[in-house]
């Protein structure tokens, strides 16, 4: 027997309730325009902003992902599980749709950033700001420091790969091999924030080993590993990292 129109409008009722209450954040495009090398460039991302807060002033993690990864990946990795969380979380695309024949350079790549955070910054709604460097945006995370390092509040770097150019890794090895301790007003990170370092324990692609080393580059840095998580993390290493990084922001916020 069939449903009656009362019992239809209701189920309706209860699917459109079920699936609101599925989207606890909302997705507001966000283009940012600069002019670089005579040239005018693109940052193309989306906004992803909690439903129930998006009046409020909320941290805000701008994702800088890993070469060659878009705005969806990253929202996929981190973006989505963060803005559930009841952070206003950026996710962009890098340097895609920029050239049509070559990938942006590393200055470029720090200029994104910068705009990024320039735009962030100005925003009412903007608590506390944090970067959350992916693989090698980690290494454009550190680049861009020299510029942006009393704009932060906190870094995050998932897996990172940070080139041994950033710091001086001619000196840094000897002292290891002299147990020296590392001189880290000339030889460090000139960000003097704290620092969440996100690894898994099975990543073959950078080293526990050399994760652990850059530990001694910032002055107030921690490292998670990850038990079972290669690179990139599964969902539920992914789950991990986001409840890892609540627990980061919320130290610094409150």
């Amino acid at each position: 027997m069939g449903m009656n129109t009362k019992e239809l409008n209701e189920l309706l009722r209860i699917k459109m309730k079920m699936r609101f209450k599925q989207n606890t954040f909302i997705v507001k495009p966000i283009r940012i325009s600069y002019e670089e090398k005579y040239q005018f460039l693109h940052v193309m991302g989306d906004f992803l902003i909690p439903a129930e807060k998006k009046e409020e002033k909320l941290p805000v993690i701008v994702c800088v992902p890993d070469r060659e990864m878009n705005g969806f990946e990253a929202k996929k990795l981190a973006g989505k599980l963060l803005a559930k969380k009841g952070y206003r979380v950026f996710c962009y695309n890098y340097g895609e749709n920029q050239r049509i024949t070559e990938e942006p350079t590393n200055e470029e790549r720090v200029k994104c950033i910068v705009e990024v955070v320039k735009r962030v910054k100005k925003s009412k709604y903007t608590k506390k700001l944090f970067l959350l460097g992916i693989g090698r945006g980690a290494d454009d995370v550190e680049n861009a420091l020299g510029i942006l390092s009393n704009d932060v509040d906190g870094l995050i770097f998932y897996y990172p790969e940070i080139e041994s150019s950033v710091f001086n890794s001619d000196f840094i090895e000897m002292c290891y091999q002299e147990d020296k301790k590392v001189d880290r007003k000339n030889y460090c990170s000139k960000f003097r924030g704290p620092v969440l370092m996100v690894h898994g324990e099975r990543d073959e692609k950078v080293s526990v080993k050399n994760v652990r080393n850059l530990l001694d580059f910032y002055e107030n840095a921690t490292l998670n590993i990850i038990s079972r998580e290669a690179h990139g993390f599964s969902v539920l290493g992914r789950k991990n990292a986001a409840d890892l990084c609540e627990n980061f922001i919320e130290k610094i916020v409150s």
